[in-house]
């Protein structure tokens, strides 16, 4: 047996499993989830001055960083035709074809997956992006919900439309489903094309780790609305401010008996010096560490 030669000096630090990852078109404004993946994974890549004179030393004013990108792995199981046109930054024409009206569409979200102030994307869209008609709102213990006092509509930057459910006087509490009850227009079919288009708009990308715990005196003493014995999320998030595609479209198909059959969209992104924001040493990446409780977020 080994000997132990330390012991954990920040526990609280350590990161396990995946991310979530999300994407911004309004400057991190707000954010799209890409849904589900794996091998998500970022490399931060240094390219260091290289000046050597013949005769002596490099003074310190020659030493340091000529540039400094990130390189954005991943794949994306869920191949989103409207989330890759974003993603892809402009290269791409997205089209779509408009299906029938459905009516009195009901969407059901169950307590425990929505939260106040987080929005709750609808599930019929119209194809045209015009908001879909919201008929109701019912909690399954305040009942009836009305626009503008106790939620609000919101367009995401893909396009889909939200509500999101606010703490107003009429609501009485988070642990209740509700019924959205909606017509919409989908569409019946989508189609993205490439090829002769150049220039690319950035995007922000994020990560987000959460670690499950439970709060103790510390973190409570440090995180106001945070009690002893809490059920939270230490999250970490991971924010890379101007991204572009640097890989093209690549899938592998598999064998109709794989025991891992899924058909992934194999994401490579260059992240690079955002030179719009004017804090020296704020402009590639940063990476946030908090305290959330686990009530108030939706992984």
């Amino acid at each position: 047996m080994g000997t132990v030669q330390t012991t954990a000096k920040s526990p609280k630090s350590i990161k396990i499993g995946s991310v979530a990852a999300l994407y911004s078109t309004d400057s991190g404004g707000s954010f799209t989830n890409v849904g589900l993946g794996d091998g998500f994974a970022f490399t931060e890549e240094m390219t260091p001055l290289d000046s050597a004179p013949d005769n002596g030393i490099a003074p310190d004013i020659l030493r340091g960083l000529a540039n400094q990108t990130a390189t954005i792995t991943g794949n994306l199981w869920e191949y989103d035709l409207t989330k890759l046109n974003a993603i892809r930054g402009g290269i791409d024409i997205l089209s779509s074809v408009a299906s029938s009206l459905v009516e009195g569409a009901e969407q059901t979200v169950a307590s425990g997956d929505w939260a106040y102030n987080i929005p709750i994307i609808l599930s019929g869209q119209n194809q045209s992006g015009a908001i879909p008609t919201i008929n109701s709102v019912t909690g399954g213990t305040d009942g009836a919900i009305v626009l503008l006092t106790d939620y609000t509509t919101l367009q995401q930057p893909d396009g889909n439309w939200a509500i999101v459910i606010i703490d107003s006087a009429t609501l009485t509490t988070e642990a209740q489903a509700f019924v959205i009850d909606t017509d919409y227009t989908p569409s019946a079919s989508k189609t993205l094309t490439t090829g002769g288009l150049s220039s690319m708009t950035p995007i922000w990308w994020r990560f987000i780790n959460y670690v499950a715990d439970i709060a103790d005196a510390v973190d409570a003493a440090a995180n106001a609305g945070i009690s002893t014995d809490d059920a939270i999320y230490r999250r970490t998030t991971y924010d890379f401010y101007s991204c572009t595609v640097n890989g093209g479209d690549a899938q592998t198909f598999k064998n109709k008996d794989d025991t891992s059959p899924e058909v992934p969209y194999v994401l490579s992104l260059m992240a690079e010096i955002d030179t719009d924001r004017a804090t020296l040493g704020d402009q590639l990446k940063s990476i946030k560490f908090d305290i959330v409780l686990q009530s108030s977020v939706t992984p």
